[in-house]
């Protein structure tokens, strides 16, 4: 789904058309496959259910069903109307509120009913090591991130469309030298036609012989 409503946002003519075709499948199976995810969960073990359905612990997870309800009319609405630029942010939100699902689910297990965050988190050394090598690469990472995404921010349709538009227009056709080698080139592999004149080489005169 994030695949078809990535080509949706950055391609034009028959791929985006495509990928909209596409995009109504793979949403009604991810939707099929979070709600298959949400009704099983609470059924695993009593403290999932307990967390989602009594009270007040209500107040604090029914707002991620509203929103992915929301999310979704919204989705549905940008694919009917074809707005290339809404269904792509709309599915990472979908994305980012199936795992604050999940995380409101397992808290705080990391390994459901096993192993808590705390259990499975590294000695304070390690994490103060690893914080200053993240505070230093993360940066980088968003910063060649940042730069890929506005090289590819043009539509890959428009640029094809350009250029064969130069092509029909011969913007992009050989030099004309080339292109008359080329023609002579063609014209001497058919002997049946014609010699052309770019290939006749001036005769030389022969002077008579003496006798």
């Amino acid at each position: 789904m994030l695949g078809a409503t990535w080509l949706v946002l950055k391609t034009e003519g028959d791929l985006r058309e495509r990928a909209y075709h596409l995009c109504w499948y793979l949403l009604f199976a991810m939707l099929a496959a979070i709600g298959t995810v949400s009704i099983a969960t609470p059924f695993l073990h009593i403290q999932y259910a307990q967390r989602w359905f009594t009270w007040p612990n209500v107040l604090l997870t029914a707002p991620v069903p509203v929103a992915v309800a929301l999310v979704t009319v919204l989705l549905l609405r940008a694919l009917a109307n074809k707005q290339d630029s809404q269904p792509f942010p709309l599915t990472l939100s979908l994305f980012a509120l199936s795992y604050a699902g999940l995380g409101i689910s397992m808290y705080p297990y990391i390994v459901p009913q096993s192993v808590t965050i705390w259990q499975a988190a590294s000695p304070e050394n390690s994490q103060i090591f690893m914080l200053v090598g993240v505070a230093i690469l993360i940066p980088l990472i968003l910063g060649y991130t940042a730069w890929a995404y506005w090289v590819f921010a043009a539509r890959s349709g428009a640029a094809i469309t350009d250029a064969e538009a130069r092509r029909r227009r011969g913007r992009l056709a050989a030099p004309a030298l080339v292109r008359r080698a080329l023609a002579c080139r063609r014209r001497h592999s058919r002997p049946h036609l014609v010699r052309p004149a770019c290939l006749d080489r001036p005769k030389m005169s022969r002077r008579a012989l003496p006798t």
